[in-house]
Parts: structure tokens; sequence; C-alpha cells
């Protein structure tokens, strides 16, 4: 829970708990393999940053 309490480090989120934790972001590729593997295919106009976390409760 630490680790992932520091990743969301400047983005706003009311629901960092263990039922939301399988979506941090060390759940996710690396940014930069991502655009290693795509950089032929595309051209990157932008990269952004979530500031902002929103889960829907039921």
């Amino acid at each position: 829970m630490e680790d992932y309490c520091a990743s969301m480090k400047g983005i706003y989120s009311e629901c960092l708990s263990e039922e939301t934790k399988d979506e941090s972001p060390m759940v996710y590729k690396p940014k930069d393999e991502i655009i290693g593997n795509i950089r032929d295919t595309v051209d990157i106009v932008n990269v952004i940053k979530p500031v902002y976390n929103f889960k829907a409760a039921e």
C-alpha cells in the first residue's frame, strides 16, 4: 500500500485502498516501453498525466 500511495502522489483521489490497488500505476507497462513499441507507427503529439482519479461506486 505504501508504494501504491506514493505512486499516486500529485493525483487527487478519494479511493486509495486495498480494493483499488489493482488499478495502481505499477500494474501498467512503463510509458517509455509503450512509446518505444509504437514509435514507428504513430506521431506522439502529447503525453498527459492524470491529476484526478475517480472510481464510481456501485
